[in-house]
């Protein structure tokens, strides 16, 4: 294998691409955490 054909394999593997999708089921996961702390944090208001 050349140098410039490990150096691709080596790229490829950094990169990572979601799709729209799962980002969109991912932004959704984290508002809904957001909220779910913000109902418990108003419940009890001391650390």
């Amino acid at each position: 294998m050349s140098k410039a054909q490990a150096a691709a394999e080596t790229a490829r593997d950094r990169l990572d691409f979601v799709t729209r999708r799962e980002m969109d089921e991912l932004r959704e996961a984290v508002e809904r955490l957001a909220a779910r702390i913000e109902r418990l944090e108003r419940q009890d208001p001391t650390p």
